[in-house]
């Protein structure tokens, strides 16, 4: 799941004019999930997978694409009593909500 969103949000960050052709509506769908993400990062690691994974559903139903990049997932710390690399999440989607 991890490798799946950092894999969608390369995408975004590398080609920013794919959401060109994207209506108004998607393109606001796509940011709110986003904005989600980053909200849920204090919170559980229920709680932000469940986000990250309607950011992918989002994304996989306006048809961008995937990449068939590997994605690294190593982080460079990680928040005490968690699996997810929370602060390498967090910077990766403040840049990609950069491109809204």
């Amino acid at each position: 799941m991890l490798e799946e969103y950092y894999s969608r949000l390369a995408i975004l960050n590398k080609n920013p004019d794919i959401l060109n052709d994207q209506s108004k509506e998607n393109k606001t769908k796509l940011k709110t999930a986003l904005d989600e993400v980053s909200k849920k990062m204090e919170g559980s690691d229920e709680e932000l997978k469940k986000a990250m994974n309607e950011f992918i559903s989002i994304f996989d139903k306006m048809g961008l694409g995937k990449s068939t990049e590997t994605v690294k997932t190593r982080s460079f710390s990680l928040k005490k009593g968690t699996n997810l690399p929370r602060q390498l999440i967090n910077d990766v989607t403040i840049m990609t909500l950069k491109n809204f």
